[in-house]
């Protein structure tokens, strides 16, 4: 109901305008032809050439308009065209007899007016016809041989025959004849209006609606025009040259209608097929170099489960070896008097530790292992990571701050997950401050009481990323490091997901890059009924 209402109030606005046009166009004439009457009777001839001659060039422009398109023109617009080829005719006949130029002294005033019906009857039947639609498709040049035909033959018999035709005016001024003859035309041009208006709701209108609006102006105009034909008594009279302004009007608004529909409209037409091409070409080829990136991803991926598949058996044997210092680290413990050989033997033993804990993070990447999740202090993670952190290798050099918080609240998480995430971060953190002068790690735990929420910044001053590296960052196999895998901060982002938290990230060009880890905590009742 809803799209019926809107569609009838859009065309009740169509309608408005239409008519708003009309009035106008109608009162601009009849101020134009009261302006220049004077001056009109004094040069007739030459102002009812001009006229005519105006009239003549739009229908021609109306016929040579459709005539190089006519293959790609609808039948209706190609009846049109040859339609207005016979009234351009029939109204440079009626221009010429109206001059008086002896080309026959005894009926020449008479057939100006006889050539003057019948291009007016042409032109109303011929707007009749374009207001249906015709299947068959006169054939081009068949079509103008029937036009120049029709229009030698009238010319032919009103030269010949004239004295078989009804008087249509004399020295005392026009005869019913004639003014019937007006009125039967105005008859065909109301049908035609009435029909054009019952077409506006048709289910075919958006396809003609340029078309029938001009007609339907164009109808508004030839009306009044005609019914000023109708009322005057002599050539000197102002309705004269009113339906002469109006007619020059209507004209105006045919040809318009017609380069409109058959030239410009088909040129929107064509830009619109050009984009809509362009955007299927576009998708097609996004979705090709998806086709290909997911050919990369599976062929990376078999490489990484043949190296997955490697890896594993030599981290196995590192592991026997990692077991014997491990034990004999122990032994030394045990049976060592030195203190100091204790302190050494110790620390390697942590550092074991550490490695074991290394090789099971690798072991991660290539079979991932089933999340164990456990209350945890989010503090005492930290603390066990901390160490690590400060000596590893990977942050030589780098001036590391740190700002723990001492909240102590619980997560419920895996460790050795949320351990990995927090050193893949720190361990890219490094490697973006490369090229840095005085490379700085910022890393700061805070507590969110409002959300229950822990969070991780780890901030660092190194090279950042750009907004379109920013879109990429965590998926799969996307990198930045000319020696990087993808799968890093790819497996960070999963860990996250599935401890129900987030990764936020804020990074400019040149000046460094922050990541916020986020993990919900535990509440306190549901904390105490774990307890």
């Amino acid at each position: 109901m809803n799209m019926i209402y809107s569609g009838e109030h859009d065309l009740q606005d169509v309608r408005k305008s239409v008519i708003f046009k009309s009035l106008f166009c109608i009162v601009a004439c009849i101020s134009i032809a009261i302006f220049m009457h004077n001056t009109w009777i004094k040069n007739l001839n030459l102002y009812h050439t001009i006229l005519e001659g105006t009239c003549v060039f739009f229908a021609l422009a109306i016929f040579v308009s459709i005539w190089y398109n006519y293959e790609r023109n609808s039948s209706r617009n190609c009846i049109l065209a040859l339609g207005f080829l016979v009234i351009a005719n029939f109204d440079i006949m009626h221009a010429i007899y109206f001059l008086q130029l002896d080309l026959d002294i005894n009926s020449y005033f008479d057939l100006s007016t006889r050539y003057w019906i019948i291009g007016r009857l042409t032109e109303a039947i011929i707007i009749l016809l374009c207001t249906r639609k015709f299947k068959y498709r006169l054939n081009k040049w068949k079509g103008l041989g029937i036009s120049l035909s029709i229009v030698f033959t009238i010319y032919y018999c009103t030269i010949n025959y004239h004295e078989y035709f009804p008087i249509l005016l004399t020295s005392k001024g026009v005869t019913p004849v004639k003014v019937v003859s007006e009125y039967i035309i105005i008859a065909l041009y109301c049908t035609s209006l009435y029909i054009i208006n019952g077409k506006m709701l048709n289910e075919n209108y958006e396809e003609n609606k340029v078309e029938y609006n001009y007609i339907l102006l164009a109808l508004l105009m030839m009306i009044p025009s005609e019914i000023c034909f109708t009322l005057y008594r002599s050539v000197e009279g102002i309705s004269w040259t009113i339906g002469h302004m109006l007619k020059i009007t209507s004209y105006y608004f045919l040809f318009r209608g017609i380069f409109i529909s058959t030239i410009t409209y088909s040129y929107e037409k064509l830009e619109i097929k050009h984009k809509q091409l362009e955007d299927a070409y576009k998708k097609i080829e996004k979705a090709n170099m998806q086709i290909r990136q997911e050919k990369l991803i599976i062929q990376q991926q078999d490489k990484l489960a043949v190296l997955g598949q490697l890896g594993a058996g030599i981290v196995h044997e590192t592991r026997n070896y990692l077991t014997t210092i491990k034990g004999r680290c122990q032994l030394i413990e045990a049976v060592s008097q030195a203190e100091k050989v204790k302190e050494y033997a110790k620390k390697i033993n942590n550092d074991v530790n550490e490695v074991n804990a290394i090789i099971s993070e690798f072991l991660f990447l290539s079979k991932p292992r089933e999340t164990k999740l456990e209350e945890v202090s989010m503090y005492d993670i930290f603390e066990s990571t901390k160490n690590l952190v400060e000596t590893s290798s990977l942050v030589q050099g780098i001036n590391v701050n740190m700002e723990i918080s001492k909240e102590e609240r619980y997560l419920l998480c895996d460790e050795v997950q949320i351990k990995q995430v927090i050193l893949n971060i720190c361990r890219n953190a490094v490697d973006a401050m490369t090229e840095t002068l005085t490379p700085t790690l910022d890393i700061k735990t805070g507590y969110n009481e409002k959300r229950n929420e822990m969070f991780i910044r780890i901030k660092d001053n190194g090279k950042g990323m750009s907004s379109e590296d920013l879109e990429k960052v965590g998926t799969l196999f996307y990198t930045t490091k000319k020696s990087g895998t993808g799968l890093g901060l790819s497996v960070c982002y999963e860990i996250i997901k599935q401890h129900n938290g987030r990764i936020d990230i804020q990074s400019n060009l040149g000046e460094g890059t922050s990541f916020t880890i986020i993990l919900p905590c535990i509440k306190d009742d549901e904390f105490e009924e774990v307890i």
